[in-house]
């Protein structure tokens, strides 16, 4: 419900609350084809979960 928290205990709660297939930190680069650029999908550094609690 809109307003309330989630219960966030993980960063893998996060990826299922967006349903989004978690994959380990060492496995998150990835190069797209014909994409030389290197970029993480989502880095546990930026993770805290502190920021999700109200």
């Amino acid at each position: 419900m809109a307003g309330e928290p989630l219960p966030v205990d993980s960063e893998k709660d996060i990826f299922d609350y967006i349903q989004w297939r978690y994959r380990e930190p060492k496995d998150r680069r990835r190069v797209r084809d014909g994409d030389k650029r290197r970029r993480p999908l989502l880095t546990s550094s930026i993770f805290n979960p502190t920021d999700f609690s109200c």
